[in-house]
């Protein structure tokens, strides 16, 4: 943070804390109406709240004009950029063991994709391509068949309004058994 915002800010923080006790002041002295309970004692009640509320004002415009200052003054200088060296090297190193961590991975994943006869889109291949050679013998134990994709029951196209009966329908039986499993046993 520059030098300039920093004392910026503390001169804000004066400032608006001034103005706001001012006006407490102003407050706990004539009230919020000063004009409602006791008659002006010779224009002196007057001056010293028109004043009061002037102090407070200009401080808080303090506060403003400040804080537009630091807001919209630019950095003097570009920040510093690190000089490539050492830790610059050590990072590039790592990245370079992850990528070829990476690929290593997604050379795993193409062969199971392969052997799974799977597309990388993740669709399955058609019948009508013979699934790759294997080239290792599987045991029994090792054997795992994926279960086959169950098509969805087809059911007639609904229109809103039996759909619109059929959900609330259903939110009624959900509300009548809400709870039950809480309920504890009499004996």
């Amino acid at each position: 943070m520059p030098l300039l915002a920093q004392y910026a800010l503390i001169a804000c923080v004066v400032a608006s804390g001034i103005g706001a006790l001012i006006m407490c002041l102003l407050v706990l002295a004539y009230g919020f109406n000063p004009d409602e309970d006791r008659p002006l004692d010779g224009g002196r009640r007057w001056l010293i709240t028109r004043i009061g509320h002037a102090a407070a004002g200009a401080c808080f415009a303090i506060t403003a004009i400040l804080a537009l200052v630091v807001l919209a003054r630019s950095p003097s200088a570009p920040p510093a950029v690190a000089s490539p060296g050492a830790p610059a090297e050590a990072v590039q190193a790592r990245l370079d063991a992850m990528a070829a961590s990476l690929s290593g991975v997604e050379a795993r994943v193409a062969r199971v994709e392969s052997r799974a006869g799977v597309t990388p889109t993740g669709a399955r291949k058609p019948a009508s391509e013979p699934a790759p050679a294997r080239p290792r013998a599987r045991t029994a134990a090792a054997t795992v068949t994926p279960p086959a994709p169950t098509p969805a029951p087809a059911e007639p196209p609904v229109d809103l309004k039996t759909k619109l009966q059929r959900d609330g329908e259903a939110i009624k039986r959900a509300f009548e058994t809400a709870g039950e499993h809480f309920k504890v046993p009499e004996h």
